[in-house]
């Protein structure tokens, strides 16, 4: 009956998958893949650059971690032009930042 279950995938609430002979229930509004299987956008020298240029004095690489969590936690959105959206990322942090 599980195999059923899991075969058709018609709980409105939950996704339900056989893992190594275990069941394992997802909420289907509150799962997200695990971060290890996220493919995260690639980024370029160039963007890399640009943010550096954008976001003085800030460490781009830290920068990066919060814009890829942030993506993640947008639902993960088909970038064309991943660096750009990153270099505006880091822009709008260095903007927010507060004054001295």
């Amino acid at each position: 009956m599980i195999r059923e279950l899991v075969q058709n995938d018609h709980l409105p609430d939950y996704q339900v998958s056989l893992e190594d002979e275990m069941v394992i229930f997802r909420n289907r509004m509150n799962w997200q893949p695990p971060k290890a299987q996220v493919r995260y956008p690639v980024l370029d020298s160039e963007a890399y650059h640009d943010a550096k240029l954008v976001a003085r004095g800030y460490d781009v690489y830290e920068l990066e971690g919060q814009w890829k969590e942030w993506w993640v936690d947008s639902g993960m959105p088909e970038l064309g032009l991943p660096g750009r959206a990153f270099v505006a990322f880091c822009k709008k942090r260095y903007q927010m930042r507060p004054n001295p």
